[in-house]
């Protein structure tokens, strides 16, 4: 972990951003919160008069192409999701799972860690 730390450090400090690869199993984490996405993804579309349906079987990239064609159909779904997805229970789970809290905390150096707006 202290390598993924240190890593992360630096991408922070140089790019603006960290990735930390394998740090997170995607299958437990990060599709749930995808498939999560896209029935809300389809609830803002509908929201708006946009009928569709999402890739819920598709993968990853498959999900976040069909993202971007709602945001170019109406840009208000994504202000929409935008608010939606820091509701979602996965995303909360993730956001408050303790190797999440852990490397922010490491990262930013602080105890603090919340979920704001």
């Amino acid at each position: 972990m202290d390598n993924i730390i240190k890593d992360a450090q630096h991408s922070l400090k140089t790019e603006g951003y960290a990735v930390a690869p394998g740090l997170i199993d995607v299958g437990e984490w990060i599709l749930p919160m995808w498939n999560d996405i896209c029935v809300l993804g389809e609830l803002c579309a509908l929201r708006h008069g946009i009928i569709t349906s999402s890739p819920i079987a598709g993968g990853i990239d498959e999900k976040a192409d069909w993202l971007m064609q709602l945001f170019q159909k109406d840009r208000r779904i994504c202000s929409d999701l935008y608010d939606g997805i820091k509701q979602l229970p996965s995303f909360l789970r993730l956001a408050g799972s303790k190797v999440f809290v852990d490397l922010y905390s490491q990262l930013f150096s602080t105890n603090l860690v919340g979920i704001g707006e």
